[in-house]
Parts: C-alpha cells; structure tokens; sequence
C-alpha cells in the first residue's frame, strides 16, 4: 500500500484541453481545482493508500494515483474526460483563492500558478460575480498573495494553506 504525504501540493497541465490542475492534500482530505480560463471546477475528497478521489457539486470527477511525486489520472467535467500528469509543486506554484462581497454579489476567484522550467510563470484562472463570469486579472509572478482589482473590488489572493479547511 503507498501512502502520499501528509502534506502535498501537486499542479499540473491538463493534456488535450490547455487547462491546468492543481490538487492539495492535508492528512488524507484533498481539494482540487481545474481551470481552463473559461470552465472551472472545485473538487474535494479523499487520498487513501496512494489514490485520489475528487468529487465537484456539479458531479464533475478527479480520480489519481499518487506516486514518485507525481498525480497521476483523470479529471472529467461538463462531459469531457482528460488526463493529466501533475508533478508536486512549492510556493509561489500552487493554487491560489480570493473572495469578497461586492455590491450584495459575491465575488471570488480561482489561480493556479505554475513555474515554467525556463523561468517565469504559466497561470490561468477564473472570477465570477454571483453567477457572472468577469475578467480575471494575472497575479504578480513571485508574489500571488499580492492585492488585485477584480470587478471593482480589490482582493487579497490566498495560498491553499488559508482557505483548505473551508472546502474539505
């Protein structure tokens, strides 16, 4: 039986749609979260003896082996299924949040945020007003905890480590 760590970040491209997957794990409980720029998706869920599996509220799924610090498997969501390969990761890389109310609406954010090999940052994301897709803004390579305007509002962006606890 393989056991993942008790702590561990995992981000990754998701093959066959350009999106990225990002999947956090804190003593057995997971979260996830899939990003296209246009589609997302919140996960969580379980890992037990090596194997990953997330569940969305709109019955999206992403199941995985973890081993030889990769995830490994599939997420499926809105009818399409892709794999997807996803190495652990430190900070700045990772998954990141930010929410608020704004004019009686609530407004929140997605990021994943991946270091390039050769430098730099890939990142996507998604922002909604209530149910109203709006422009997402980048986040500050090096510094994703850095405020950003979104909707009018200014966010404070945070590491999976500040909003974990909520999603489990």
């Amino acid at each position: 039986m393989r056991t993942a760590p008790r702590k561990a970040d995992y981000g990754g491209r998701v093959k066959g749609n350009g999106g990225l997957i990002a999947i956090s794990i804190r003593d057995g409980q997971a979260i996830g979260y899939f990003c296209d720029g246009r589609a997302e998706a919140w996960f969580k869920g379980t890992e037990s003896g090596g194997e990953l599996r997330l569940t969305s509220r709109g019955g999206g799924r992403v199941t995985a082996e973890l081993a030889g610090g990769r995830a490994r498997g599939s997420v499926a969501i809105g009818g399409g299924k892709w794999r997807f390969v996803a190495p652990t990761v430190v900070k700045p890389s990772g998954l990141y949040r930010a929410t608020a109310m704004v004019r009686g609406a609530r407004l929140r954010a997605g990021w994943i945020v991946l270091k390039n090999p050769n430098g730099g940052y890939t990142q996507v994301g998604a922002a909604f007003e209530g149910e109203t897709q709006v422009p997402v803004p980048r986040l500050q390579d090096g510094r994703p905890t850095a405020p950003v305007t979104v909707g009018g509002a200014t966010l404070q962006p945070e590491d999976v480590d500040g909003f974990i606890e909520e999603l489990r």
